[in-house]
């Protein structure tokens, strides 16, 4: 996505239970993408959080 924030972009991953598995802060830029490893988590549904700025996106992802 683009961003046009001064915060850097903070990216969280929880299972469905809400417990945290991944956090990661990345160095703002306007066009963001990134890949991240989920390698040590277990198969399933998780939701994938992205903090940029004052807009947060919430994204149901798969791990299989």
């Amino acid at each position: 996505f683009e961003s046009d924030s001064i915060n850097d972009i903070q990216i969280v991953v929880h299972n469905v239970l809400g417990k945290k598995v991944y956090e990661k802060s990345f160095q703002k830029t306007y066009h963001f993408n990134q890949n991240i490893q989920l390698s040590n988590v277990s198969s399933g549904l998780y939701f994938l959080t992205v903090v940029d700025g004052n807009r947060e996106f919430v994204k149901k992802i798969v791990v299989n």
